[in-house]
């Protein structure tokens, strides 16, 4: 699958749900599903939240606003392993 976006962006492709990640307590409790979950976001929040440790730097936070962005999304090959 090949992506592209206007700006930029940042993504991530799993065979686990969102939710499944949360609920399990270690990794090996985890069974990978046959589904690929691809996530596609414009931008991603810096790491700090304050709450037991510095806030994150200014340069890396996201404020409150309408953001936009465009992908597409194209096959690259028909074959599947």
């Amino acid at each position: 699958m090949k992506v592209e976006g206007l700006p930029t962006f940042v993504f991530s492709a799993s065979h686990f749900l969102t939710n499944d990640l949360y609920s399990a307590y270690h990794t090996y409790e985890l069974s990978p599903r046959g589904e690929i979950y691809l996530h596609i976001d414009t931008a991603m929040r810096g790491l700090g939240t304050a709450s037991c440790g510095p806030d994150t730097l200014d340069q890396y936070r996201l404020l409150k606003s309408k953001y936009e962005f465009k992908f597409s999304l194209e096959p690259i090959s028909r074959k599947m392993p």
